[in-house]
């Protein structure tokens, strides 16, 4: 994803959709996720069914604000940073609460649409199998922050709490 992302940067300017090519993003479609801005929201465009499986619930058509408490605030201060930085933005993050906890690896990609309004393309990935020894016993947090990323010259951010 990254490299195709990289690929289709034309200068400092952001990519296009067009330009990275739906057809080409059709083999991540089901990881994906593309959010649009919304005021001071984003609103999803597209939530890939690989996602919404994993989550238990389909997101598209609503607002990062409804997954609410911390998990709204991290997701949506990473897409604020993304957007701004105008570069991708690496996470790996858990949510750990007492009836679901998930385990999440995203790359956010800022990315423009045909008009030339922001669109961020995110791309997630269920890291719960790499760690299930880890969350079954103790708090995937200790474990997790030994992890180091794999994106060169992609920011990372660190692992939050939700």
């Amino acid at each position: 994803m990254l490299a195709l992302y990289s690929q289709s940067v034309k200068g400092s300017g952001r990519p296009s959709l067009a330009v990275i090519g739906r057809d080409r993003l059709d083999a991540y479609i089901e990881d994906l996720a593309i959010l649009q801005p919304a005021g001071g929201d984003f609103i999803f465009r597209h939530y890939g069914a690989n996602v919404a499986e994993i989550a238990g619930v389909d997101m598209t058509g609503r607002p990062v604000s409804a997954f609410e408490g911390k998990v709204a605030e991290f997701f949506s201060t990473c897409c604020q940073r993304a957007l701004q930085s105008g570069r991708p933005l690496h996470t790996l993050h858990c949510s750990l609460d007492e009836d679901d906890s998930h385990l999440w690896e995203c790359l956010l990609l800022p990315v423009v649409d045909e008009e030339g309004n922001d669109l961020l393309v995110v791309f997630n990935r269920s890291q719960e199998a790499h760690f299930a020894a880890d969350l079954a016993d103790t708090p995937a947090l200790v474990h997790l922050s030994k992890r180091s990323g794999k994106y060169i010259g992609v920011h990372q951010v660190g692992l939050v709490n939700c």
